[in-house]
């Protein structure tokens, strides 16, 4: 089987999607809008053919006519030797020639004429895939596009269900991405199970969305009946949060309304809710598919606006301190409070800058610090400022290996502090 091309298949994807979109405007009882789904239906099918004759290298040029994308195609095919011929190619003549009446004569098109028109170009994508690029046409998508190797697993693991014919496996996995990705940032279960101490609760649940009504023990003992209960969305936290990743708001409601809840334990711990009328019906493979195309639609899309941020790693430097024993400050100031002094056996620290005092003349490193036992249970945890006097040598690393000594920071009317050559 021929491996398909980027172009190729983000063709396909465009055709579908195309199709999709005329769908709502071929079952309106509004009249003006079958020309519409006839455009776009017509517009689908002529950039899906342009997706097969780039695969089957079929020459098609700007002056040629839509029947001449049969022609070439086929011509294409036979000369690979094979029998096959593009299939419904009169209905799909007749909707080319509603298109041409409604675009250049103003010509609504009759219902009885745009009936079934739809499913017929559904059935063209899925013979011409399977027959001409051995896939079926909802197994091509923009998987390998997602950036984050976990949603790409997940996505894959949701195609490869329903080329199996699993498709509440398909709709189950769909879910489980949104959730890992989206739906997690929205979950009560910290709350509803905290922490056994303060700190390591605050870190658990540092930067969680849910409404703080949800964090009451009131709304968690009233609200939360089973574990499909533990998400619960601010109206407007999740719209923010949509946009910031780029993914269209209605594809996410739509999967969530066609997929089951499901909650992550850690590690392979999921729970899913068996929601029965989303699990079974005649239109289930309908769905599933839907769901899949949709979902990795809005992957692709949380991709393309990620790749366009721009931020630096944090927490790359470490300092070296003179001595056991050093003040840290909640300031930078001496003057400031005192929020602990390091342990004897503490000789480095994570440093992400260095700034002037508040109230003195010396400058103050702004230091973090979080050290786990060995049940992986927090023993010290602090941040605040240490003052430069203290401080022996500044090193960046990649990971926990240093790089070689170089100058990292230059501050006006002060020499350059050098990163140590240990």
């Amino acid at each position: 089987m021929m491996e398909l091309s980027e172009k190729v298949v983000q063709k396909i994807v465009m055709a579908r999607r195309m199709a999709e979109m005329a769908k709502p405007q071929l079952d309106s009882a509004n009249d003006l809008a079958l020309g519409i789904g006839v455009h776009l239906l017509q517009d689908a099918i002529e950039v899906f053919l342009l997706a097969i004759a780039e695969h089957v290298n079929a020459r098609i040029s700007e002056r040629t006519a839509f029947a001449g994308y049969f022609d070439e195609i086929d011509a294409a095919i036979k000369a690979q030797g094979k029998s096959y011929t593009l299939p419904l190619r009169l209905r799909l003549m007749q909707l080319n020639r509603l298109r041409v009446s409604s675009k250049h004569a103003g010509i609504i098109p009759a219902r009885s004429e745009t009936a079934g028109l739809y499913f017929a170009v559904q059935e063209f994508f899925g013979d011409v895939c399977l027959e001409v690029l051995g896939r079926e046409l909802s197994t091509i998508s923009l998987i390998d596009h997602v950036v984050e190797e976990q949603d790409r697993q997940m996505l894959k693991e949701a195609s490869e269900a329903f080329r199996r014919g699993d498709f509440i496996e398909c709709l189950i996995a769909c879910r489980k991405v949104i959730y890992l990705t989206i739906e997690v940032r929205f979950s009560v279960k910290d709350f509803y199970w905290p922490a056994p101490n303060a700190v390591m609760q605050g870190i658990l649940t540092m930067g969680n969305r849910c409404p703080e009504i949800a964090r009451t023990e009131d709304f968690l003992g009233a609200q939360i009946r089973d574990a499909g209960d533990l998400v619960v969305f601010d109206p407007v936290g999740i719209e923010v949060e949509l946009m910031k990743k780029g993914i269209d708001s209605m594809l996410f409601w739509n999967v969530l309304r066609l997929t089951p809840a499901v909650h992550h334990h850690g590690a392979d711990q999921w729970v899913v809710r068996q929601e029965f009328d989303k699990l079974t019906g005649d239109d289930l493979r309908e769905r599933a598919e839907y769901a899949l195309d949709a979902t990795t639609t809005m992957f692709v899309a949380a991709s393309q606006r990620a790749a366009q941020h721009r931020s630096v790693w944090p927490w790359r430097h470490v300092i070296t301190l003179k001595s056991s024993g050093v003040t840290v400050y909640e300031k930078a100031s001496q003057k400031s409070q005192i929020v602990t002094r390091t342990p004897a056996n503490m000789r480095e620290l994570d440093a992400d800058y260095l700034i002037a005092g508040l109230q003195d003349d010396k400058h103050y490193y702004h230091v973090n610090c979080i050290v786990t036992d060995a049940g992986g249970e927090t023993s010290l945890s602090f941040t605040g400022f240490i003052c430069e006097t203290e401080v022996e040598s500044l090193r960046e690393r990649v990971g926990e290996q240093p790089t070689s000594s170089k100058v990292i920071l230059t501050l006006t009317n002060r020499e350059p502090f050098p990163i140590s050559d240990d």
